[in-house]
């Protein structure tokens, strides 16, 4: 073979490896459009799903019913709006008999301790979403009874809070 015939076929093979390249990248992508079209549509489903957790929630709360949602159903993602938003004045979210057991131990604990370990619960990070909001119900309600707990950490006496003398 002459210079100028290796030189055309090494054309011919760069001119086919270009298309074959070319056709790489097409597909390519055509590859990323679909997978941006299926992140799109997944997105859409996970906002329709967290509305209808939203849906489910808000109708439990309207409901006033005494039994809580399960747990398994609340963890679940379609729920972390209706959570991030759950009212602490609403029903406890653990149900009426857990939260009186809650409310039965914390009676026992004096109310002077009561805002640093409202604090720890606070900064504790392996807590699920439940356990913050049955903690935060929990210490409203101890703020409702005993008033300023951290007046009451540093030793000063709150107005109109009970003593705790009555309720030993």
């Amino acid at each position: 073979m002459s210079d100028e015939e290796l030189l055309s076929a090494l054309l011919d093979q760069i001119g086919t490896l270009a298309e074959g390249v070319q056709a790489v990248m097409e597909n390519q992508q055509s590859l990323a459009a679909k997978l941006d079209q299926q992140a799109a549509e997944q997105a859409a489903q996970a906002k329709s799903l967290a509305a209808i957790g939203v849906a489910v929630g808000m109708t439990y709360l309207a409901s006033g019913t005494d039994t809580p949602l399960p747990v398994d159903v609340l963890e679940d993602r379609a729920f972390a709006s209706f959570l991030e938003n759950y009212p602490l004045d609403g029903p406890p979210i653990t149900g009426k008999a857990a939260m009186a057991d809650h409310l039965a131990q914390l009676d026992q604990v004096e109310p002077a301790r009561l805002a640093a370990g409202f604090r720890d619960l606070e900064r504790q990070t392996h807590l699920s979403m439940i356990e913050r909001i049955r903690n935060r119900q929990i210490e409203r309600i101890a703020r409702d009874k005993y008033g300023d707990l951290e007046a009451i950490e540093k030793g000063r006496s709150v107005p109109g809070a009970p003593s705790r003398e009555t309720d030993r």
